[in-house]
């Protein structure tokens, strides 16, 4: 008896059951993989968020700090008088030329500032305070002759100085600030006679560099954040940081400081206040900065970028709490700087 072998029958299809269970699985994986992709990209931002405003606020701090706690260098004595018979530039108490003042500081209220800011300060943010330093570079050109008040100043090089810029001439005993109106070779030619000759080697005389420089937050028109700006001289203001969203200050008054030597028996702040509640020593009206020791900066710095976090996130800034308008990440950057050159 034969049997005929079973005929095999290849399987040629799905069944509608099986292609809807294998398109539910599909769906499933592929929602789970694209769930880590997002959520893989969206920690990805944040830390870069995060990176990018502590290297922007590392920035800013360290621009200001450089500048602040120089304020009112004057070469090796410092309490040498730049105001009167020392200074030679047109408009001596003019904002940019008032050496005098080694620094002030505006505090902001809204849109208004005291004291009043000058008018080359453009578009600061509102509710922003400004700091303006003034003081000498910290690199000299050492003098090499000197024989007349009226006469030419011989230096060991002239790297980097040019004509009409604004300069001081200082040893330990006198000072002069004056702008360069000719440089021949190695010879400079002060804009008017000096207070005092300065002949090498006993002077030990040098010229520097000296610059008022500012520092404020500005949002412009084409830019979607604020930025941190610095003005120096009568130069346009540049922008440094990218994302500085506020600047809070407060100064440092030491009640103990003699304002007419220099002189206190600690240099160490007694209290913090803001700059128009700086004490009025010299009953002009006006807050009298030389009693202030130390600075303290506050910086709120943001990503440059919207929509980082999920959500918006609530931040502090100078003691106050706030929401958040839109899905960035701020962070507050503080620093304490003491005023090297208070110490007499």
């Amino acid at each position: 008896m034969n049997v005929c072998p079973r005929t095999q029958h290849p399987q040629l299809g799905l069944t509608l059951l099986e292609l809807l269970i294998a398109m539910s699985l599909g769906v499933f994986l592929l929602a789970g993989v694209t769930q880590s992709f997002l959520s893989a990209r969206q920690t990805y931002r944040v830390q870069e968020g995060l990176s990018r405003i502590i290297e922007n606020g590392r920035y800013a701090i360290e621009f200001i700090d450089r500048d602040v706690r120089m304020a009112g260098y004057r070469g090796c004595n410092g309490s040498l008088s730049l105001a009167g018979a020392n200074n030679h530039l047109t408009s001596p108490t003019s904002f940019e030329n008032d050496f005098e003042t080694s620094f002030q500081g505006f505090e902001a209220s809204s849109t208004a500032w005291t004291p009043t800011i000058d008018p080359t300060i453009i578009e600061p943010e509102p509710g922003s305070d400004i700091i303006t330093v003034r003081r000498a570079d910290e690199t000299g050109h050492s003098v090499t002759a000197h024989t007349s008040t009226s006469g030419d100043i011989t230096l060991a090089n002239t790297t980097g100085l040019e004509v009409g810029d604004k300069v001081l001439i200082a040893d330990c005993n006198n000072a002069d600030v004056f702008q360069i109106s000719n440089l021949s070779g190695t010879d400079i030619t002060p804009n008017a006679t000096l207070s005092a000759t300065y002949p090498p080697p006993l002077s030990h005389a040098e010229v520097y560099p000296i610059t008022t420089t500012s520092y404020y937050i500005r949002t412009r028109t084409d830019q979607p954040v604020a930025s941190l700006y610095r003005k120096i001289g009568t130069s346009d203001a540049e922008e440094l940081i990218e994302g500085v969203e506020g600047l809070q200050i407060e100064y440092g008054v030491d009640t103990d400081l003699d304002a007419a030597t220099g002189i206190s028996p600690d240099y160490t702040a007694n209290y913090y206040v803001a700059a128009n509640d700086v004490p009025d020593m010299n009953l002009d009206g006006k807050p009298d900065f030389n009693q202030v020791v130390s600075v303290r900066i506050r910086l709120l710095v943001a990503t440059p970028n919207d929509n980082v976090t999920a959500e918006p996130q609530a931040y502090s800034f100078a003691g106050t709490d706030y929401d958040a308008p839109d899905n960035r990440i701020r962070h507050e950057f503080t620093s304490t700087i003491a005023l090297r050159n208070r110490i007499k």
